[in-house]
């Protein structure tokens, strides 16, 4: 996992927790401090999603998957019926040599 990726779901994870904490009232604060810790809590979250997705949709546009062959070939023996790669030069179950009309 890249580190920006996960540094983002670090930030909701502690949102998160903060609101579980506030939530549950598993800390004891003064009212003007927990309204704080929350609003924190809550940009926390908002944050680490926002730059989660930017980071995805980056990872998408700038790395994509270069895919060298996009036609798979599939070719099989004439001699005993054997899937066979393409450029194959003999079949590996019967050892029948392959021509390109095969």
């Amino acid at each position: 996992m890249d580190n920006k990726i996960l540094e983002n779901v670090i930030y909701v994870l502690f949102g998160i927790l903060i609101q579980l904490l506030l939530y549950f009232k598993l800390i004891e604060l003064p009212e003007l401090f927990m309204i704080i810790i929350g609003f924190i809590g809550f940009a926390a979250i908002v944050y680490g999603l926002l730059e989660l997705a930017e980071n995805l949709r980056e990872r998408k546009t700038i790395n994509p998957v270069i895919v060298e062959d996009e036609v798979h070939h599939i070719n099989y023996c004439s001699n005993c019926g054997e899937e066979i790669s393409f450029g194959t030069k003999y079949c590996p179950k019967c050892g029948h040599h392959i021509t390109n009309s095969d």
